[in-house]
Formats: structure tokens, sequence, C-alpha cells
């Protein structure tokens, strides 16, 4: 399966991303900043630039994927603007 994959970079997602490519997926990880990935030297993953609040990136990776994980939380926007962007996000 192909398989997207949203804030690989947080707890969840760095744990999923390796896990989806051993069992033999083909995956592809959402980036608003890849440079965030590289640390973790992941090989057969697809890494793009693209923003989960911007519609027109979104067009520009999502076709193509049997799956999507969304693991986004904007937590760093404070108790009352988190569930907007979360919506929004997602």
């Amino acid at each position: 399966m192909n398989i997207l994959v949203t804030r690989a970079t947080g707890t969840i997602g760095s744990k999923l991303v390796p896990r989806l490519v051993t069992l033999g997926h083909q995956v592809t990880c959402l980036a608003r900043d890849p440079r965030r990935l590289e640390r973790y030297n992941w090989s057969n993953v697809r890494i793009l630039k693209a923003d989960a609040l911007d519609l027109e990136s979104l067009k520009k990776v999502i076709p193509g994927h049997d799956i999507a994980y969304n693991l986004i939380h904007s937590m760093s926007h404070g108790k009352t603007g988190y569930i907007k962007l979360d919506e929004q996000a997602a």
C-alpha cells in the first residue's frame, strides 16, 4: 500500500514510519520543513514538502495514496486555538 503520514517527527509518527516500511508499504511523509525528518535516516521513505493548512499544497501530494495517517496535533497554539487548527488540518 501507498501510505501518507503527517507529523512523522512526533512520538507516534517516528515509530509508525519504520514499522510501515518493515511491513513492506511505500511510505511518504508530509512535512512543512523536510529537514526536520533528516535526523531519522529512514531508507525507502519519500518525504514531500506540504502544509496541512494549505489546500493547494495538499492537492499535489495526496493523490496516489491508499491510506493517510493524520497525526497532526496543534497544541503549540494554546488551549483555545488548537481545536480549530486541528479541524482545518484534518
